[in-house]
């Protein structure tokens, strides 16, 4: 899946307020670090990443090109040692930490057209009736 222009801009906006879970060390890119990034993109659908100065092999950009390309998900963001990978989960449900942010949890599927605008088939919202 290919993300539009606004859905990077608003998963860019997300990941400002998340943690760096992803580290790139000396030793590359490995089998473990390809599962725990599995692991935490199936979790939370959207992780930040860092390639540590004593990495010799991989900047930024290559690193997250091949992470994506092996985890199945999308490059959202590249800046200087930092990056940002998405992949929206196999179940479709949203199971992660997002859920605090949404103002208004209790309308079921409100908050995931939230989370992922670009999902949203109607204007099911209270609001609107």
């Amino acid at each position: 899946m290919e993300l539009t222009s606004k859905q990077r801009a608003q998963l860019r906006g997300l990941a400002n307020s998340i943690d760096t879970i992803l580290q790139v060390g000396k030793d590359g890119i490995g089998a473990n670090l390809i599962k725990q990034a599995d692991d935490a993109l199936e979790a939370r659908e959207l992780i930040k990443g860092r390639v540590l100065d004593n990495n010799i092999d991989y900047d930024a950009r290559t690193a997250a090109e091949e992470l994506a390309k092996a985890t199945r998900s999308e490059v959202v963001q590249v800046i200087g040692t930092k990056f940002v990978l998405y992949r929206e989960t196999s179940s479709g449900a949203l199971s992660g930490w997002w859920i605090r942010f949404s103002p208004a949890p209790i309308f079921g599927a409100l908050w995931t057209a939230r989370w992922r605008p670009w999902t949203r088939q109607t204007d099911s919202s209270p609001a609107s009736r």
